[in-house]
């Protein structure tokens, strides 16, 4: 045991030494071993920060309570502990407020203090309306104080006055201003701030008033302020009179499971699915590190070749020898997972800090670091340099100690039995493609797949290299040596091909199901309205106001109105009117009201037959299975009272016109007249316009300033949309893919054409010595590049294609029009300019760049015999 610790201490000391020395190959294999750790460590703190958990969202939600009551208005809860599920059961309770107040003062002998919280509420200021989150609370209550930030001014004091955040006040509700909340109630800015003293950053819309400002709708609940805990005996009472909980003291002392009752069927499970995607990630980027890595170790192998030898010469057993390189990959690997842990943590504080300022929509909770997930990285990347080190210890123990202390290479023969497990891995890893990876959720069997397909390939690298190998013969100089050098150090070029490789496979898989998952949007994109005219929605009691501001502000655009059949109304006061829609449809049931020349400016040619029908009264209908004895069902609303109305109904044609793919946009299900609607007594109102056919295509720039003028009328009903068709939005993320591939490519082919060329050294300098130019040396470095970048990327389109086709299945099988769920076959896209520029400019830009960055000539140097 002695001994085996004195070798290990013998190995860390010269991997210490070597990793001083070598400082620019110390400095490289850092980078491409502590990056990764740098990157989770800093993904996971900050995805942790981010992540406000129930307890340290606690002062946002209840301030300084003891706890928090919610009325769900049955007479029975079932909870968790948390209050994050429940269930009901009972009788409900009809209690007002005031008789929730006192069910909750007699149950705990505490303060109660309602709050009020509703959101999407409309606030006008000046001339434009917005949508916020309102809450309504006493700041003088002591209970309350931790809800609440006050930045600049103060929080209201009396009715009338509101307390914004900063994002209304950019938007002019400065101190002093006087806005419009909900129901039009003018309140008066005296303070801005923000509706939380945990978050830090983020820019959301919100108001802070009195209670008793808020508009009806909301939801309300009760804080406890009382000093002694609200135990879970507490909860189990408070919940049987129907109230759903939560408590300070039962998130720090949760119940035993036993004591839950009817609750542990609300009971969370393990996600089993997130754990496999996460296992596939850390095991890709463990590979990833390994191939990459791989080389780097290799070049100071290389360079201590002699050194090695000379340590088996004098009677270092091949298991010391091995581990010498192990203890210089152990050394640099922990000191750069360290390194790189550390600035990941430095770097989080920084984004954390700066990042919501520089950025409003950002938002951060309390700074957190999982501690656990940093030693995971640092040891995972501690192992994953042990194991890119593992073959070149094995050659370097392997080696010829006569060969090498002579000068001479040393040969070093491969097992033949890898490239068996390589093929039994690329056939398992398909089966998984085709098997579980084409079932609905089956992304992270294709994942998995790709790793064992990568496997495999990586395994039968060497021979594909072997194979490349004998077309070398008829290629330009440059292009042979850099083939030849290639097959020859197979054990140097093999790990390079192979990190190339498993990047564009994963970029290829990726892109492949991309671009399919694009199509599919494409294809399944339904047209709402006529293309290139603007649709209009407005409040049916101000329409005609509205659409003049809606002409005025899109330059002079003339609207032609719709009636829709029913009243649009913000609560239950309002009658519904539709058309009673076929089995198994599950689109709009609109009953649009016009006559034949309102149609036509909508798109809508009916025939003389549909026409006449309309005219005397009748329903047109767009669909067959509507009409049953000649005749259509409209159901008419009134709360919760539903009656049926028969009119006389024809099928006909009620679409708006041709559209570039897809389905024939509709202007409803059906259509009526405005005299027949009168005739049955049903109510209608003006709610869409569109602008006039022919007319310029509104820009972009002039549906927002219709959007801004109209949300000063009215923010519930007011808005503007330009049907445009499917807009392209993969352009930038396909090139963010060929970046990504471009910078692994460069990787893992610079640093294997760096050791291709310092290995080359003898032979460049017998060139030089029988007359090739000095750019013979450029040449090759170039040559190498692109060899090794284009088998890398041609390996890894080829490795990738199949998991790209396999994905397919569970990102496009699933087809949603009208909102119905059909399984069919899946929409398959290749994007073939991507990967051809993968394959040919990704390899040029290589070729050009070890080509630049590579002296022409060298010092002459002794060559030995071989």
């Amino acid at each position: 045991m002695s001994e085996f610790s004195a070798s290990w201490r013998v190995a860390l000391r010269a991997g210490r030494r070597d990793a001083f020395r070598s400082k620019g190959r110390s400095f490289l294999i850092a980078i491409m071993v502590g990056t990764p750790v740098l990157l989770t460590v800093m993904l996971t703190t900050l995805v942790a920060t981010n992540d406000v958990d129930q307890r340290e969202g606690l002062a946002d939600s209840m301030g300084a309570a003891a706890a928090s009551a919610t009325f769900l208005g049955v007479g029975g809860v079932s909870q968790l502990p948390d209050g994050s599920s429940h269930g009901v059961f009972g009788k409900p309770l009809d209690l007002a407020p005031a008789g929730q107040v006192a069910a909750l003062e007699r149950a705990t002998h505490a303060k109660i203090v309602a709050v009020d919280r509703t959101t999407g509420t409309s606030i006008v200021i000046g001339a434009r309306g917005y949508r916020a989150d309102v809450t309504a609370l006493d700041p003088s209550a002591s209970v309350t104080r931790g809800m609440y930030t006050v930045q600049r001014g103060r929080v209201p004091r009396a009715a009338g006055e509101v307390m914004v955040t900063k994002a209304l006040a950019d938007h002019g509700a400065t101190i002093g201003k006087t806005v419009e909340i909900g129901d039009g109630k003018a309140s008066q800015v005296v303070g801005i701030g923000r509706l939380s003293s945990v978050i830090r950053g983020g820019n959301p819309s919100g108001a802070l008033v009195m209670p008793g400002s808020t508009p009806a709708g909301g939801e309300t609940s009760y804080l406890i302020d009382r000093s002694a805990p609200v135990t879970w005996r507490d909860v189990r009472t408070l919940n049987a009179a129907g109230f759903l909980i939560v408590s300070r003291h039962v998130l720090d002392h949760p119940p035993a499971r036993s004591e839950l009752g009817p609750a542990k069927q609300f009971g969370d499970s393990a996600d089993d699915s997130t754990r496999g995607v996460m296992a596939v990630i850390v095991t890709a980027i463990v590979l990833e590190v390994i191939l990459l890595a791989g080389p780097a170790f290799a070049v100071g192998v290389r360079r201590q070749r002699r050194d090695l030898a000379l340590l088996a010469a004098t009677g270092a057993a091949p298991e010391q020898i091995r581990r010498v390189v192990l203890g210089q990959a152990l050394v640099l690997g922990a000191l750069s997972c360290v390194v790189g842990a550390v600035i990941g943590l430095a770097l989080s504080v920084v984004t954390v800090w700066l990042l919501p300022s520089m950025i409003p929509s950002v938002a951060f909770g309390p700074f957190e670091v999982r501690w656990l997930y940093v030693a995971a990285a640092v040891v995972l990347g501690s192992i994953a340099a042990l194991a890119a080190a593992f073959v070149p210890a094995h050659q370097a123990a392997a080696q010829q100690v006569a060969a090498v202390l002579a000068g001479r290479r040393g040969t070093v023969r491969s097992s033949r039995g890898w490239p068996a497990l390589g093929v039994v891995l690329i056939v398992a890893g398909l089966t998984m493609c085709f098997t579980l990876g084409i079932q609905p959720g089956g992304e992270t069997a294709v994942a998995a797949s790709i790793i064992a397909i990568v496997l495999g390939t990586v395994l039968l690298t060497p021979i594909l290299i072997g194979a490349v190998a004998r077309v070398g013969a008829v290629l330009p100089l440059p292009l042979r040596l850099a083939i030849r050098d290639t097959a020859r150090q197979r054990a140097r070029s093999a790990p390079a091909i192979a990190a190339i490789m498993a990047s564009v496979a994963g970029i290829t898989t990726i892109a492949i199901g991309s671009a399919s998952d694009f199509e599919q949007s494409r294809q399944q994109y339904v047209y709402e309205s006529p293309p290139g005219r603007m649709v209009v929605t407005v409040d049916p009691e101000r329409a005609a106001q509205m659409l003049d501001v809606a002409s005025s502000a899109s330059g002079g655009l003339a609207f032609t109105t719709i009636g829709t059949a029913g009243i649009q109304a913000m609560d239950d006061s309002g009658v519904g009117v539709t058309v009673e829609p076929p089995a198994g449809y599950s689109g709009p049931s609109e009953l649009m009201v016009a006559d034949a020349a309102t149609l036509r400016a909508w798109g809508v040619r009916l025939d003389e037959r549909s026409v006449r029908a309309l005219e005397r009264g009748q329903v047109i209908v767009s669909d067959r299975g509507i009409v049953k004895g000649g005749e259509a069902t409209l159901d008419v609303s009134e709360g919760e009272k539903t009656r049926r109305v028969r009119v006389p109904a024809v099928v006909g044609d009620l679409g708006t016109g041709h559209v570039p793919q897809g389905l024939e946009p509709t202007i409803g299900l059906g259509v009526i007249s405005p005299a027949a609607m009168r005739e049955h007594h049903l109510p209608w109102q003006t709610v869409r316009a569109i602008s006039a056919k022919g007319a310029p295509v509104p820009s972009k720039a002039v549906e927002d300033n219709v959007n801004a003028a109209l949300s000063g009328l009215s923010v519930d009903f007011g808005s503007a949309r330009v049907e445009r068709g499917f807009q392209e939005k993969y352009t930038l993320p396909f090139l963010a893919l060929l970046g990504l591939g471009a910078l692994a490519v460069l990787i893992g082919t610079m640093t294997a054409t760096g050791l291709a060329l310092s290995d080359a050294r003898p032979d460049f300098s017998t060139l030089a010595a029988v007359g090739a130019a000095p750019r013979t040396r450029r040449l090759v470095a170039g040559a190498q590049a692109i060899v090794l970048a284009s088998l890398g990327t041609v390996l890894g389109i080829a490795v990738g294609f199949a998991p790209g086709i396999a994905v397919t299945w569970p990102l496009t099988s699933a087809s949603y029009v009208l909102g119905a769920e059909s399984i069919g076959a899946p929409t398959i896209r290749v994007p073939w300019l991507l990967l051809g520029a993968m394959v040919v400019v990704v390899p040029v830009l290589a070729a050009l760049a070890a080509m630049l960055f590579t002296r022409s000539r060298l010092p002459i140097v002794r060559r030995l015999a071989q």
